[in-house]
């Protein structure tokens, strides 16, 4: 059974004077412990899509489960929240407090967790993220990559089975995002479900599947290894492969005879130097 089983699902922006489809007729479902990547131009519809998954969006028509829970039915709306933690672009956005540690404590203290057993959360979490030795520091004094590990740990703290990052890296500087990078891919080593929104190419070749959307709709999918393979796919999108894989295909219809594409520069340089 998917853990996240979205069927069908459509959803439009209105205004008083027009209406903006942003999803149109989705169909998606995410295993328990996999780690998807959707990627997609501005406008595809990949951010609204993680809003449905935390239930801050509920479809015009169509369902969407979350371990079972319908997002529509607002009785189960901080069961589902729980279940699936969101993590947004902007840190800031996300930090409330003036201690780090009270930080991550903020959301298990909403929903009544009992405070021997906040302490253990709030320990966890920050070790989890490797900021353990930054607990009593401010958080306004971190790094943006630091800043970004805290609000991670703030969702850790709420146990949560699925974490959705809505574009975690795009206001990081090239050290915060591997700092963020490195968290992610250790929380899905640890067996959480990850649904990783980026407009990173290279991000996505972390994933175990790739999404790619174009216009509301899921135009192509897989494992990174094919989805980045299909240039026509990834054209079609707006979207640009990574420049190792960009060169990968330049060789190719050069005429050099290579086989899978590579997910790593060092994974082409090997295949450089079996060319002959």
């Amino acid at each position: 059974m998917a853990i996240i089983d979205a069927k069908k699902i459509t959803y439009a922006y209105t205004s008083e004077s027009s209406i903006s489809p942003a999803l149109c007729g989705i169909t998606l479902a995410v295993r328990k412990g996999e780690f998807v990547a959707v990627i997609g131009h501005n406008g595809s519809g990949k951010s609204t899509l993680a809003k449905h998954i935390n239930a801050l969006f509920v479809p015009d028509t169509g369902d969407v489960m979350i371990n079972g829970m319908d997002t529509k039915d607002e009785s189960r709306i901080w069961d589902i929240r729980r279940c699936a933690g969101m993590v947004f672009q902007n840190p800031d956005n996300q930090l409330v407090a003036t201690i780090v540690e009270e930080d991550v404590a903020f959301g298990p203290e909403n929903i009544g967790v009992p405070p021997k057993q906040i302490r253990e959360r709030v320990d966890k979490a920050l070790q989890q993220v490797n900021m353990s030795a930054y607990a009593d520091r401010a958080p306004h004094m971190l790094s943006g990559g630091q800043k970004q590990r805290v609000a991670i740990a703030g969702v850790l703290a709420m146990q949560p089975d699925i974490i959705v990052f809505d574009e975690p890296t795009a206001m990081l500087d090239p050290e915060g995002r591997q700092e963020v990078l490195a968290t992610i891919d250790e929380l899905h080593k640890s067996g959480k479900t990850i649904v990783l929104i980026t407009h990173y190419m290279e991000e996505a070749l972390l994933a175990d599947r790739v999404v790619v959307m174009t216009g509301g709709r899921i135009t192509a999918q897989g494992k990174p290894r094919e989805v980045f393979a299909d240039q026509q796919a990834l054209s079609e999108a707006g979207l640009g492969a990574p420049p190792h894989i960009a060169l990968y295909h330049r060789l190719i219809k050069k005429g050099y005879n290579m086989d899978a594409c590579p997910l790593t520069t060092q994974e082409l340089v090997e295949k450089i130097c079996q060319l002959s």
